[in-house]
């Protein structure tokens, strides 16, 4: 079956996939200016796989991944009128 992969996606848009551990860890995504629009936005984290998908007979939580904090960071800024 190998790893779970998730996929990060913005307003419809991939932004990448990875394969996940595990352990906790760490996963960084570009986000590119294009994607973002003003107002609100659809993050979506989307799964390969369930536990209950890959192994009918689990009974826990149908949860392929533990999810603690999101953070964006801005690395460029607009310039003009705020």
């Amino acid at each position: 079956m190998g790893s779970p992969k998730a996929t990060v996606e913005l307003n419809g848009r991939s932004l990448g996939r990875t394969a996940l551990t595990p352990q906790w860890g760490e996963y960084a995504f570009e986000v590119p200016e294009e994607a973002v629009r003003p107002g609100l936005n659809d993050l979506a984290l989307v799964w390969s796989t369930s536990p209950r998908a890959a192994f009918p007979e689990h009974r826990g939580k149908d949860a392929a991944a533990a999810v603690d904090w999101v953070s964006f960071r801005r690395t460029s800024v607009e310039q003009g009128p705020r």
